[in-house]
Order: C-alpha cells, then sequence, then structure tokens
C-alpha cells in the first residue's frame, strides 16, 4: 500500500478514528498521542494493513496501542459542561454515565457494536478476541447500561410525583 493511499484512507477516517481513541482513553491528550502511534505505526509498517479492511485495522491499531500504553483511561466524559436542560438530555447522561463505568473490556465492545457501528465478527477481529467472549461482552454492557436507564427513569417519575 502507498503512502498516499494511506494518506487518503486516513484522511477519510480522521473524525471517527480520533473520535474512537478519545473514547477508549477519556482524555483528549491521550487520544493525540494513541491517534498520533497509530498513525505512525500505519506509515511504517503499510503492510500490515493489508490483512483485513483498512477501517478495520487501523481500530484495531488505536485499540492495540492504547492497550499496550498502559491504563490512563479516566471516566468517559462529554465534551464542555453543559446543563442538562430536558428528559433526553438526561437519558443521554445516564447512558454515557453507565458506559464509562462499565470495564474497559464491555465498554470498548459497546462503543464499537452501538457507536461506531461495527458487526460483531468485524468487532471480535478489532479487539482479537472470540465472538462468543465479544457477545457476552455486549450483552453484559447493555444489561448494565438498561438497569441505570431503568433507575434513573424511576427515580425522574419519583421526584416528578414529589413535585
Amino acid at each position: 500500500m502507498k503512502h498516499e493511499d494511506i494518506a487518503s484512507q486516513l484522511l477519510k477516517l480522521m473524525p471517527q478514528l480520533w473520535a474512537f481513541a478519545w473514547r477508549i482513553s477519556g482524555t483528549e491528550h491521550e487520544a493525540e498521542h494513541v491517534l498520533g502511534q497509530s498513525f505512525r505505526r500505519a506509515f511504517e509498517f503499510p503492510a500490515d494493513l493489508l490483512r483485513g479492511p483498512f477501517k478495520m485495522r487501523m481500530f484495531a491499531l488505536i485499540y492495540t496501542i492504547w492497550l499496550h500504553g498502559g491504563d490512563k483511561r479516566e471516566p468517559m466524559r462529554e465534551p464542555g459542561d453543559a446543563l442538562i436542560e430536558n428528559a433526553d438530555d438526561r437519558a443521554h447522561r445516564t447512558v454515557v454515565n453507565a458506559l464509562g463505568r462499565l470495564p474497559d473490556e464491555q465498554r470498548i465492545s459497546m462503543l464499537l457494536v452501538a457507536v461506531e457501528g461495527f458487526s460483531y465478527a468485524d468487532t471480535a477481529f478489532i479487539l482479537g478476541v472470540p465472538v462468543g467472549t465479544l457477545i457476552a461482552q455486549v450483552a453484559e454492557a447493555r444489561l448494565v447500561i438498561g438497569a441505570a436507564s431503568q433507575l434513573d427513569a424511576s427515580s425522574q417519575a419519583a421526584s416528578g410525583a414529589d413535585g
């Protein structure tokens, strides 16, 4: 794969790759570091990118570099400190908070499947785990997020009944 082809594909994927790096690392600084290392590696070892679809290989590379960089993750947060103004915002915040509290394996599996839209097979490839393991991780993550959403809905209903 030529460097020009790599650069062109990376440019197209940059927003998605940046968002993924930020979501798994939790900080802008760490995301920049992971993304920079991933891009450098892509140019240094272009043959590695031929072992699967380019997009999946790049997500796998970002994940691997983040994983081997040590657990520097901070709790997930949304950019900015906007106030929660309505029920949709509260529900969104509940899901983001629940996702941020998941163990890394479940959190990253859920991000790749539900946010990035990868299939279970593609996500298993990216993470280097069996598909059955991935399915179990996503199922557990969905249960935790669902329970958090139900708890939030129940507390909102109770506070609405008190007011």
